[in-house]
């Protein structure tokens, strides 16, 4: 009796289980006539952790197992570094208005460094629409032409999707999620476009301003201050993802070794700036030879960049950026007490470079939250430094005229009283 209770309860569950049941959470459904033209929506998505990479989306639209999704928060979804896939579900549906208008909404993944990332766009049970793309594919693979991932959302009047995004990647796992309105998002780019042009701009106008510099003074220092730059500039292409957009498209295997490569790059560069700048040969011989080991480290992150893959190096190579950032500005400190006016501009340069540069590093290994200003933090840091240094060679290049000067007028001291002696001696 107790068997054929059992049986008959299970009979009816599975009568009453509704057509084209999934085994994906029952998450909130938003109406995106109620939301506003731009909206973070972090909190709108639930998400699971697969670590053996096998869960597809054929098993989570399936109906024989349950997986144990976590909701989503206010915060970014930030894992930092992680072999794991991450699977985010969310589902949204278009008000009853009048007509048979379609609603078109951009979703946005506000991070440019993932390497993988398919998106699906499921209705009563079955994949729809589905896109395929992430740094490690094809530019071309975007369904909409964008630095950022964008993926359109259309509904007809009163209808539901769920949406579902799967991203895996050796970078950062950073999953910043927001709905746009098309006219809305694109009235932002204008803004954003003119701040981001304002940033190339000055770190473009430093360069060549200073190459000029070279060319004329041929001093060492300006080769070591723009190839700096060049460096700082090469990585930010790299980081905002405008070069992928417009450099190197269809070459995304240049994205696997840029940012490790560029970091140490900046590090090899501004370690030789520093010894050159802050004479560090003549007044600190001590570490003038530890920069020497520091550079050749340098080197050998840039090859083992080139050689090894992402997920081997990114670590070691931001942990020994915050090193060398540390010992750097330790360096200047001291410099500066001595009371050198290139050393207190150096320092303070340097200030603010690693404080954008630490905030970078410790979103990337998800220590802090990710946000407009901490992500932004290293393009306002360096911008502010690469001005300062520029700074910086004025001076030492006044500082160098004057004691050129002063020597001058010590040998015509002295030749005035050789002179004067020779003729009281006749």
């Amino acid at each position: 009796i107790l068997r054929l209770r059992v049986f008959l309860i299970w009979v009816l569950a599975w009568l009453l289980l509704p057509a084209g049941a999934m085994a994906l959470p029952a998450a909130t459904v938003a109406v995106i006539d109620d939301l506003p033209p731009f909206q973070r929506v972090d909190e709108l998505f639930q998400h699971l952790e697969d670590a053996s990479g096998k869960i597809t989306v054929d098993d989570l639209l399936g109906e024989a197992t349950h997986y144990p999704f976590e909701p989503g928060g206010n915060a970014v979804l930030n894992k930092g570094y992680s072999d794991s896939a991450f699977w985010l579900v969310g589902r949204f549906r278009a008000g009853n208005q009048d007509g048979d208008k379609k609603q078109l909404r951009y979703l946005e993944i506000d991070y440019s460094l993932l390497d993988d990332i398919q998106f699906f766009v499921v209705v009563d049970g079955k994949v729809e629409q589905q896109w395929h793309t992430g740094d490690t594919h094809p530019y071309s693979s975007r369904p909409i032409d964008h630095a950022r991932f964008l993926f359109p959302l259309e509904l007809q009047p009163g209808q539901e999707k769920t949406v579902l995004f799967r991203i895996q990647s050796t970078s950062s796992l950073r999953m910043p999620l927001a709905i746009w309105e098309p006219f809305e998002f694109y009235h932002s780019q204008r803004a954003h476009l003119l701040l981001d042009g304002l940033y190339f701009g000055i770190l473009f106008l430093m360069f060549f301003y200073n190459l000029c510099l070279l060319l004329i003074v041929r001093d060492i220092s300006y080769f070591y201050y723009i190839a700096y730059t060049f460096s700082i500039v090469t990585f930010q292409l790299g980081m905002t993802g405008y070069g992928f957009e417009y450099v190197w498209s269809e070459l995304p295997g240049i994205n696997e070794f840029l940012i490790p490569l560029g970091i140490c790059a900046i590090a090899l560069f501004v370690v030789k700036f520093c010894q050159r700048i802050l004479d560090l040969k003549r007044n600190a011989p001590a570490m003038h030879a530890f920069f020497n080991g520091v550079v050749l480290l340098q080197i050998v992150g840039m090859v083992a960049s080139l050689a090894l893959p992402y997920q081997l190096v990114i670590k070691p190579v931001i942990l020994n950026a915050m090193l060398v950032s540390s010992v750097l500005l330790y360096c200047g400190a001291v410099e500066a007490m001595k009371g050198t006016p290139t050393a207190r501009l150096f320092f303070i340069a340097w200030s603010s470079l690693l404080m954008g540069a630490l905030i970078l590093a410790t979103v990337s290994m998800g220590w802090i939250p990710a946000n407009l200003v901490t992500t932004n933090a290293f393009m306002l840091g360096s911008a502010i430094e690469v001005t300062l240094l520029s700074i910086t060679l004025a001076e030492r290049l006044n500082q160098i005229n004057h004691e050129k000067t002063e020597m001058e007028k010590e040998a015509k001291r002295a030749l005035e009283i050789v002179n004067q002696t020779l003729q009281d001696n006749n």
